[in-house]
């Protein structure tokens, strides 16, 4: 897993919000039972998804519930690194429908 802003402690806390996070449960189901709703925003993503270490993952990248999206966002620009730069380093690591648009 390809984790280079988080750490063990954000990975505890990405995790046990997942466990409770109604994206994050709707998304595992959907992984588990091997069908997402063609309707649903990750639709396009599906063939990505899986679930490894309790952790949802698009391809080698994190899924990150919403109610820590903000958050990581802001540590994400602490580096001044500019859009192109954030945007490169939120796509090497962090995934959640939409990502991209709200750097």
């Amino acid at each position: 897993i390809l984790i280079k802003p988080c750490i063990d402690k954000q990975l505890d806390e990405i995790k046990q919000v997942q466990e409770t996070d109604t994206e994050s449960c709707y998304l595992k189901t959907c992984i588990e039972k091997g069908k997402l709703d063609k309707q649903s925003i990750s639709w396009k993503d599906k063939d990505e998804l899986v679930i490894e270490g309790d952790l949802i993952l698009k391809g080698r990248r994190i899924f990150i519930p919403k109610p820590l999206r903000a958050e990581l966002l802001s540590q994400i620009h602490e580096g001044h690194l500019g859009i192109v730069k954030c945007r490169r380093r939120l796509q090497e690591s962090i995934w959640w429908p939409g990502c991209s648009v709200d750097i």
